[in-house]
């Protein structure tokens, strides 16, 4: 919630997908170091707790780049199909999560766990996947997003509206 907040001031400054940017890789950064540092509780919940301060800029700036797409489409090909796109993330969204799902239960196969008898190993690579599934899964994104072109001389409406310019 405070990353919503936060959001707000940030994409005012550097627009929609700067801030997307940004926030990634100091996503990635958190969780590496965050991993190295679960015998410490205090400074790995400071670490955790303000590293999932990015997510609400990155939840912020999705459904931004989703209402970019709008504009795009309609600029390419003349009429504006807010339906079909907004139908179309919330599709790939619950793919997304089923596809999450599937993949954190194989992890979790793969690393002999059993949660009535959980080995030191099976917890090591729980570990693994905890933090470095979703490191991963952030670089993919800042390659897709680094590949995203857009009008980003110039404010969009999009952005004008999410730091209240628009009237």
């Amino acid at each position: 919630m405070i990353g919503g907040f936060i959001a707000k001031p940030v994409i005012g400054r550097l627009w929609v997908r700067r801030a997307n940017l940004y926030s990634l890789p100091l996503s990635v950064s958190v969780s590496l170091v965050t991993a190295l540092l679960t015998g410490h509780w205090w400074i790995f919940g400071t670490l955790y707790f303000l590293g999932n301060i990015t997510l609400g800029i990155q939840s912020t700036t999705f459904f931004l780049l989703m209402a970019d797409s709008v504009d795009v489409q309609e600029r390419l090909f003349g009429d504006r199909n807010e339906g079909l796109l907004t139908s179309a993330l919330s599709f790939s969204t619950k793919v997304g999560m089923a596809f999450g799902a599937a993949l954190t239960a194989y992890g979790l196969a793969i690393a002999g766990y059993n949660p009535h008898a959980v080995t030191e190993s099976a917890r090591e690579q729980v570990s693994v996947l905890y933090f470095l599934g979703p490191a991963f899964f952030a670089v993919l994104q800042i390659i897709v997003i680094g590949f995203l072109r857009g009008s980003e001389g110039e404010p969009r409406l999009a952005e004008k509206k999410a730091v209240g310019l628009a009237l």
